[in-house]
């Protein structure tokens, strides 16, 4: 995160608080939760979080995968199909988080006369059924399911969980085997 590199979050906490401080990727932690508390017999887990951004905690023979430099799981910046002109804030074009993230479905909404400024905004649009929001939730969640179409043939999970904000406007949670 920009300004907290080589800052010492474990340590700043450990002064006021003698706690166990674990800082790592909201997705990872998400992840790790999931894993420990609802699914602790699985032996490979792919949490997907949908929000402002989009990533992966990656669960895999029961322990968190990070990659070589902690990006593992980054998938918000992977190119998203049949979206390659869209501007990312990343700098590149066709990146998921540019056509499927909260951001992007807020900015479409804002485009086409639907007030919405926050995730929970999308959220409650949905929920009290505003077409508009529903169908663009719709078709960031098909976005985001062929890239995680492709991370299930590449990992091979026994579960995967949707969560982040953005889920809060899909239905309830159900176990697909």
């Amino acid at each position: 995160m920009p300004g907290w590199d080589g800052y010492d979050v474990p340590g700043h906490v450990r002064r006021h608080w003698e706690v166990p401080v674990l800082v790592d990727n909201d997705v990872n932690l998400m992840a790790l939760g999931e894993h420990v508390t609802a699914h602790p017999e699985l032996d490979h887990l792919l949490f997907i979080k949908v929000a402002t951004g989009i990533g992966a905690g990656i669960i895999s023979g029961r322990r968190l995968l990070r990659g070589a430099v902690g990006a593992a799981g980054d998938l918000g910046h992977v190119a998203a199909p049949h979206v390659s002109d869209v501007l990312c804030t990343c700098g590149n074009t066709g990146c998921l988080e540019a056509v499927a993230s909260g951001r992007a479905i807020i900015e479409h909404l804002t485009a086409v006369g639907v007030p919405a400024m926050t995730n929970s905004d999308v959220v409650a649009l949905v929920r009290d059924g505003n077409t508009v929001a529903t169908q663009a939730v719709r078709q960031a969640g098909r976005r985001v399911g062929e890239i995680i179409a492709t991370c299930v043939s590449l990992l091979n999970p026994e579960l995967v969980v949707i969560g982040g904000s953005l889920a809060q406007a899909g239905e309830s949670r159900e176990r697909i085997s």
